[in-house]
C-alpha cells in the first residue's frame, strides 16, 4: 500500500506511475528531507516552512551557527512533523570537506502509545556547492561525534 510518492519522482509501473514509500518510516524519512533542504520563504503559501540548510551548511561553522540551527529543527519538525521525536542533533566538521558543517539527526517516531527504533538522517554539503543528504537507518552509532557537538534530546517536543 503506497503512503506517500517518493523523492526524487522516478517512474514505477508496479504501484503506480511513480514509486511510493510504503512505510511510515519511509514517510518520515522524506518529511524531514523536503524541511531540511527547503528555506524558509520559498513556499508561497507557508513563508514559515523549512530550515534552509542548503544555505547554512555553508556558513562558516560557529557554536551560534550550530545553536541557531540545531533550534530550528527542533522548532520546525514539532511544527510540522509533530510525530517524530528529536534525540540528538550532531554536528561536524571536517578540513577535508572544506571545513562545512555535517549534521546528523536521531530521531524517534511516535504514534499512539509506541515508539519506533532510533532513526538517523544526516546533511552534509559537498565541494560543488549542493548538499547531500544520508540516508535513513536504525544505527545509533556516529562516527565524527564528541559531547562537545551534542545537542541531547528534549522529550518536551
Amino acid at each position: 500500500m503506497s503512503i506517500s510518492t517518493r523523492t526524487p519522482l522516478i517512474y514505477d509501473e508496479s504501484i503506480g506511475p511513480y514509486s511510493a514509500a510504503t512505510t511510515l518510516k519511509e514517510v518520515v524519512y522524506q518529511y524531514l528531507k523536503t524541511l531540511a533542504l527547503t528555506s524558509p520563504g520559498e513556499r508561497r503559501w507557508n513563508k514559515k516552512f523549512g530550515i534552509g540548510l542548503k544555505h547554512r551548511l555553508f556558513e562558516r561553522d560557529s557554536a551560534s551557527l550550530r545553536s541557531s540551527i540545531a533550534a530550528s529543527i527542533r522548532e520546525q519538525i514539532a511544527l510540522y512533523v509533530p510525530f517524530a521525536r528529536v534525540v540528538d542533533i550532531q554536528f561536524s566538521s571536517a578540513e577535508s570537506d572544506g571545513g562545512y558543517l555535517s549534521i546528523s539527526l536521531s530521531y524517534v517516531i511516535v504514534t499512539g502509545a509506541s515508539i519506533s527504533d532510533l532513526q538517523q538522517v544526516g546533511w552534509r554539503s559537498k565541494a560543488d556547492g549542493t548538499v547531500e543528504t544520508d540516508g535513513n537507518s536504525d544505527s545509533t552509532n556516529s562516527d565524527n561525534t564528541d559531547a562537545s557537538n551534542s545537542y541531547d534530546g528534549d522529550s518536551s517536543i
